[in-house]
C-alpha cells in the first residue's frame, strides 16, 4: 500500500462500496462520508488532514503528499498514470472491468419558481 491507514473523505451521494472494498480494507482505508459540495468536502478533508476527497460530481482533493489541496484534474491525471505504471501488465480498460458493476439514481430536486418559494418555506414552516 502506498498510504496504508489513508483516511479520504467522500460527499454523501457517493456509494457504499468505500466501506466494503477490500483492497480498501485490506489497506486500512478509512472513508469519511460529508456534506454534498465542493466547500465542504474541501474543508473536511483539510480538516481531518485526509489524503483526499471525493465528490460524486467529479471533483477530485488531494492532501500532501500526493497534492496541494485543491480541485485539481491534472493530480488525478497524473495518479492515474502512476497506477497503470505500477500495473504494467494491464491496460486503463482492465483495471476498469476489475470495479464492480454498480447503478445509481439521478440527483432529484423538486423545481419551485423562484418568486413562489418563500411562501412555500412559509407554508411549511406554519
Amino acid at each position: 500500500a502506498l498510504n496504508p491507514g489513508a483516511q479520504f473523505v467522500v460527499d454523501v451521494k457517493s456509494t457504499g462500496l468505500f466501506l466494503t472494498d477490500p483492497v480498501l480494507q485490506r489497506n486500512g482505508a478509512q472513508t469519511v462520508y460529508w456534506k454534498t459540495g465542493h466547500s465542504y468536502i474541501k474543508r473536511k478533508s483539510h480538516e481531518l488532514g485526509a489524503l483526499a476527497g471525493f465528490e460524486k460530481s467529479g471533483h477530485f482533493f488531494f492532501n500532501k503528499p500526493v497534492g496541494r489541496g485543491y480541485d485539481d484534474g491534472l493530480v488525478a491525471a497524473i495518479a492515474l498514470l502512476k497506477m497503470l505504471d505500477r500495473n504494467p501488465d494491464n491496460k486503463l480498460s482492465d483495471l476498469r472491468k476489475s470495479l464492480p458493476r454498480t447503478w445509481q439514481s439521478p440527483t432529484m430536486s423538486p423545481k419551485c419558481p423562484d418568486e413562489a418559494k418563500y411562501g412555500v418555506v412559509e407554508k411549511i414552516v406554519a
